[in-house]
């Protein structure tokens, strides 16, 4: 089944945390969307994916994680974006998707390990049952005029 991963739609803080993690940490199958040295990072198996644009700011950003079916961590398969553009992406794996169904979702800290907090606001989660489209994402980001992708 494809899903969009967290979109988190609105998020202010000036720190690090973790925003969103659902799984397990056995065999890899936990996925961790945070706030990681000032900049979005997924993490997934044996690997991660950190965006580029500074969102510790303590301004309101809007992230999205969109995981494709099938896919690895690697981009154009999982794209993170804020504010409605894809962000760029540092590293990432090879390692596909395999998370362990009927655990609970974790909204402002790392359930495995119960650390991570996130210290700031999350305004709301949305979690999608298919891979939303660029121009799906700009519109939840509040994007109403169109723009050039980077």
């Amino acid at each position: 089944m494809a899903c969009s991963g967290p979109s988190v739609s609105r998020t202010k803080t000036t720190a690090d945390g973790e925003m969103v993690t659902w799984g397990s940490t056995p065999g890899g199958q936990r996925l961790s969307w945070r706030i990681d040295l000032g900049n979005l990072r997924t993490e997934h198996g044996n690997g991660n994916l950190r965006g580029n644009t500074l969102v510790n700011d303590g301004e309101w950003h809007h992230g999205a994680l969109v995981v494709q079916e099938g896919a690895n961590l690697r981009v154009p398969n999982t794209t993170l974006y804020i504010d409605g553009l894809a962000d760029g992406v540092n590293s990432g794996a090879d390692d596909l998707y395999n998370l362990t169904p009927g655990v609970d979702v974790s909204i402002g800290r790392r359930a495995t390990s119960n650390d991570r907090f996130f210290f700031g606001s999350i305004d709301e989660v949305r979690i999608f049952d298919r891979a939303l489209s660029a121009g799906e994402v700009a519109g939840l980001a509040g994007r109403t005029e169109p723009f050039d992708k980077p």
